[in-house]
């Protein structure tokens, strides 16, 4: 796999904006005006300036230049004082596979919604890139300006601020749910189901009506799945584009994808008409 920076060169080499390797021209001059399909700054005060006028077309057109990352959720002191009780919007970094930060996600969702409903809240994630966040590692800090950060944080709905431009967001939907800010364990029912929506830009502020049109949305398949735990995937017309399929069987699962415990699989595939194009795997 290649980096963000080994993929731009790529690109770059393929549409004959870097010279041959050893050509006497590579030392002649610079470099000083770079094709339309070069990747958009990631670090520095360059990263941000760009940020804050872009689309968010343009923001996600950083994926464009790498074909793995890595996610990374961040863990937070009080979390693991509490036993992992949610009490912490959760936050993840996105990298290349040379741990150079991409983009960054931050939680939003109700206070007290973490703490009673765990992994099967309500809640929404707010992708931006990471030149918008004061720390995009996302490394564990213990010291004790942290930890007061932290208490601020757990009382907070979390998300991106005002300011901060946003990508897209991944938001869980309540639909068919007969709880308002839960989804039920398992998926033997339809209302069950878990399902997700993507959207661009920057969600509304609180309180007001989202009309942003869904650009993806993903779901859990009929019985989760059933013996090997899945996930639709479709676009925005509501046609099925893929399909994120678990290991499988119940010695690879250690049960059925219609139970919560489906979540032991390590790794999942995305396939499109039958064939892999991809997998996640969670280390």
């Amino acid at each position: 796999a290649k980096s963000y920076s080994e993929r731009f060169a790529a690109d770059c080499t393929a549409t004959n904006i870097l010279p041959p390797l050893g050509s006497s021209t590579m030392a002649d001059a610079p470099i000083t005006q770079q094709p339309g399909s070069a990747p958009p700054p990631i670090e520095g005060a360059e990263a941000l300036k760009f940020a804050q006028g872009a689309t968010p077309d343009q923001l996600m057109s950083v994926m464009d230049y790498v074909n793995e990352v890595k996610i990374k959720q961040k863990a937070f002191i009080l979390d693991a004082a509490s036993g992992g009780g949610g009490c912490m919007p959760s936050s993840y970094s996105i990298k290349d596979v040379n741990g150079t930060n991409l983009l960054y996600a931050l939680e939003f969702s109700h206070p007290c919604t973490r703490c009673c409903c765990g992994n099967l809240r309500k809640m929404r994630l707010d992708v931006l890139p990471a030149a918008a966040v004061e720390d995009a590692s996302g490394d564990a800090k213990f010291d004790m300006k942290a930890i007061m950060g932290e208490a601020k944080k757990c009382c907070s709905f979390g998300g991106a601020a005002a300011d901060q431009p946003v990508a897209f967001t991944l938001e869980r939907s309540m639909e068919g749910s007969p709880c308002p800010c839960c989804r039920c364990p398992g998926a033997c029912l339809s209302f069950c189901h878990d399902r997700y929506h993507v959207k661009k830009g920057a969600a509304p502020p609180r309180g007001e009506e989202d009309t942003r049109p869904v650009e993806a949305s993903v779901k859990q398949a009929s019985c989760g799945g059933c013996l090997t735990p899945t996930w639709e995937i479709f676009d925005n017309a509501g046609a099925l584009v893929y399909k994120e399929t678990g290991e499988g069987g119940l010695c690879k699962s250690c049960c059925p994808g219609f139970c919560l415990c489906a979540c032991t699989d390590n790794k999942f595939s995305f396939k499109k008409d039958g064939e892999e194009v991809g997998h996640v795997t969670r280390v």
